[in-house]
């Protein structure tokens, strides 16, 4: 499992892996679009094992081509975008500093028919109910697959109120 930067990396904690050696964070000096380079790079390491990416909207619009390179290099991967139409850290520390969040936010995009369209299996999430009718197709993927969670961007990280 890889994960990228952002307001997002809340869920981390609730993300399981077999052992400490499969998580990797992929956000040095917490730049947001590294994620996937990382999770090409450990998919086509271990091949044999399916890489799961945890990435934000706002990073995977920044690297939206690479889904492109997912489908022709046949690479087994599993892309959960935690979509919550902004830079949701950014938003964040906007409204903290009492300025306007307009230019974080963005327009809802719906991953999902841009990624089927490249050759993906998809699902958009809405809520936990979806989330258990793809329970086998993550678990048992067949090519890649992208999971559009769309999430509430009105919850802050709580890493956001340490000192930042």
């Amino acid at each position: 499992m890889v994960y990228d930067a952002g307001n997002f990396l809340q869920v981390v904690p609730y993300l399981a892996v077999p052992d400490p050696r499969r998580l990797r964070q992929a956000s040095d000096f917490a730049s947001i679009g590294l994620g996937i380079g990382a999770a090409l790079g450990y998919a086509c390491g271990v091949p044999q094992a399916t890489t799961v990416l945890v990435v934000g909207d706002g990073g995977l619009l920044m690297t939206l081509g690479e889904l492109e390179t997912v489908v022709r290099e046949d690479i087994p991967l599993v892309i959960v975008v935690m979509n919550d139409a902004a830079y949701g850290a950014e938003v964040h520390y906007l409204k903290m500093r009492d300025m306007p969040v307009s230019t974080s936010a963005f327009a809802d995009v719906d991953f999902a028919p841009i990624a089927q369209a490249l050759g993906f299996s998809v699902a958009t999430i809405r809520s936990l109910q979806d989330l258990g009718k793809v329970a086998d197709l993550v678990r048992n993927p067949d090519g890649p697959l992208l999971l559009d969670c769309k999430i509430n961007g009105a919850i802050p990280a709580p890493w956001l109120f340490d000192g930042h």
